[in-house]
């Protein structure tokens, strides 16, 4: 058998295996061939896999058989980024002590201690700070840029505003491909517009298109400014995302906090019948759907597949999320 052939997503055994933390066969697999340099489709590697999910262990072992610290995704993301978005802090620690440089930008110019902020994970900043990390986003040109990477390469086509489940976003917002087929949501090539009861889409060019744009970033000064400029909060994009579900899904704490106090529907739905609680589940933010079921989020409600949010959670191994959701993500 081939140790490292692929599946349609690009992932390969090893990579499957480090995202599960399974040390003792991560080194099989390496002992017996397994290239620790292979990427996926969206260029993310087996130490992004292992630092997304906080496996300490694994990474060490990767590290040790000489997988390069700062390498990086087609985003730009390193697993030190991916590491502190999660809060996973002795993986971070372990990352910093093997060379991580906390002050590289993404695409987006978020570092990690950017990412770590935009979470609400004060304890991962902190750490960061100590090790050199400078606070906020570093300025590498793309921080008012189109989100896709197209816009960098000069492309005049305005794509619509990125959902987490792009290719572009994959480990970060779901790991693969996969989780588009379990989580059920529309693609870019099936869109037909906006689903019922559904604000019309958000047209390029104003402040609605632009609110979309800061959510996803997690700027919450820029968020308040363009609300306070009238900015709709129940705008969408053309598959029905809402501000308060890009926010959700991107785990941007204090977003989704300034959008609930102005009031954004909690239980609103994408085209895909998917709700903020569903996308902050299936991502593993937990005090973001903590914040989302005290203001009311119906965990109950069910996405075209048929899942709940806790169904989500539990499929995505986020068995805290899944204990927190608790019994009210079953419908009776």
């Amino acid at each position: 058998a081939d140790i490292n052939a692929v599946n349609r997503f690009g992932n390969n055994p090893l990579m499957r295996a480090c995202f599960k933390g399974h040390r003792k066969i991560v080194d099989l697999l390496i002992d017996s061939g397994a290239n620790i340099t292979a990427t996926n489709r969206t260029g993310n590697s087996p130490l992004h896999f292992a630092s997304y999910n906080g496996h300490a262990e694994t990474l060490d072992s990767l590290l040790k058989r000489g997988c390069k610290v700062d390498s990086v995704n087609r985003n730009g993301e390193t697993a030190l980024m991916k590491a502190a978005a999660r809060n996973h802090m002795r993986s971070i620690e372990l990352l910093l002590e093997q060379g991580a440089d906390p002050n590289l930008g993404n695409k987006r110019g978020l570092t990690a201690s950017a990412k770590a902020e935009q979470n609400g994970h004060t304890e991962a900043v902190e750490l960061l700070a100590k090790w050199g990390a400078n606070r906020g986003e570093k300025d590498n040109g793309s921080r008012d840029t189109e989100l896709s990477a197209e816009s960098n390469r000069g492309t005049e086509e305005k794509k619509s505003f990125p959902s987490v489940l792009t290719d572009e976003e994959r480990l970060s917002s779901g790991i693969d491909s996969e989780s588009v087929l379990e989580f059920g949501e529309v693609s870019a090539s099936t869109r037909v517009g906006p689903a019922k009861g559904l604000s019309s889409p958000a047209v390029p060019g104003t402040l609605e298109e632009e609110l979309l744009k800061r959510c996803d970033q997690g700027r919450t000064y820029a968020v308040e400014a363009l609300l306070q400029k009238g900015a709709n909060i129940e705008a969408t994009d053309g598959r029905g995302y809402t501000p308060l579900i890009v926010a959700s899904a991107r785990g941007s704490l204090q977003v989704v906090r300034i959008l609930l106090e102005r009031g954004a529907n909690v239980n609103a739905q994408t085209m895909s019948r998917a709700t903020a609680v569903m996308h902050a589940a299936l991502q593993g933010h937990r005090e973001v759907v903590k914040i989302l079921m005290e203001a009311g989020a119906d965990v109950g409600l069910r996405n075209k597949r048929g899942h709940t949010a806790w169904d989500i959670a539990l499929r995505r191994g986020n068995r805290d999320i899944a204990n927190l959701l608790g019994a009210r993500g079953l419908s009776e």
